[in-house]
């Protein structure tokens, strides 16, 4: 039975399992192999049942354990080609893992599900959100870092049963927050954040088109919290009853409930 495992979710560290017991995918290695390591194993996946990474982009948050995992379970890599680039230029993957280099109109295999990636517009040197298919055809999308929702994001998202979808600030707690006015401005920007606003718009297009199961992540610590993401979800979907979706959010320091697609 697969199942989304948010196993870390916010702008300090972010990974995300997709599979079962037997096998399945981790989307970045964002945190400490060790802590990596423990999420699983307290969700009762070994490791080495990790058939395959998927890296959406370069940043910190999403590949700082990278290296020591692929290091121990040579696991092979699949992202883009300028991100493949920086990870082999910078030593940040193990010489022992095969890296895999894909493009967003084409869709490969990871043991048994089926990866279509899609671009995100961040400022890094690309980014990419992962439309996955599982045995049983069922398609659960996970889709964060981006400035707004493009025509190729909302594309993707669509007839998906299970979304974990961005919503990583709250516009009042950012104007009112610590943050430089440059920082705020990049948050901001079409290459930066998607706001608690503009996830709820999306999600209620999605939810309307039949998205059963929506999970909230890449939480800023700084700028956001649980309870806000979510009041602000529901708000949006005000009109739809509540017992045609389930909305969770994605915890920033321990693993989240798995999620059944």
């Amino acid at each position: 039975m697969s199942k989304i495992y948010p196993l870390y979710s916010s702008s300090s560290g972010n990974s995300t399992y997709l599979g079962d017991e037997r096998g399945g995918i981790l989307i970045d290695a964002g945190v400490s192999m060790k802590k990596l390591v423990t999420a699983l194993e307290s969700k009762g996946i070994s490791p080495e049942c990790v058939e395959g990474i998927l890296i959406t982009h370069e940043h910190t948050d999403h590949i700082k354990g990278l290296l020591n995992f692929t290091k121990k379970y040579h696991t092979p890599v699949f992202t883009g080609i300028e991100t493949a680039r920086y990870l082999t230029s910078r030593d940040l993957i193990s010489t022992s893992s095969v890296i895999n280099v894909f493009e967003n109109v084409y869709s490969f295999c990871v043991g048994d599900y089926e990866v279509h990636p899609f671009k995100t517009p961040h400022d890094s040197r690309e980014s990419f959100g992962f439309r996955i298919k599982n045995p049983e055809g069922k398609v659960a999308v996970t889709c964060t870092d981006l400035g707004y929702v493009t025509e190729e994001v909302h594309n993707n998202l669509l007839s998906a049963s299970v979304c974990l979808i961005e919503a990583n600030y709250d516009d009042k707690m950012l104007d009112s927050g610590r943050y430089p006015y440059p920082l705020k401005q990049r948050i901001r920007s079409d290459r930066g954040h998607l706001s608690n606003a503009n996830s709820a718009a999306e999600i209620e297009i999605l939810i309307k088109n039949g998205a059963q199961k929506i999970i909230l992540g890449h939480l800023s610590q700084q700028n956001n919290t649980p309870y806000v993401a979510r009041q602000a979800v529901l708000s949006q979907l005000c009109d739809i009853s509540p017992d045609e979706y389930q909305l969770f959010v994605a915890p920033a320091n321990e693993p989240g409930e798995a999620v059944k697609i």
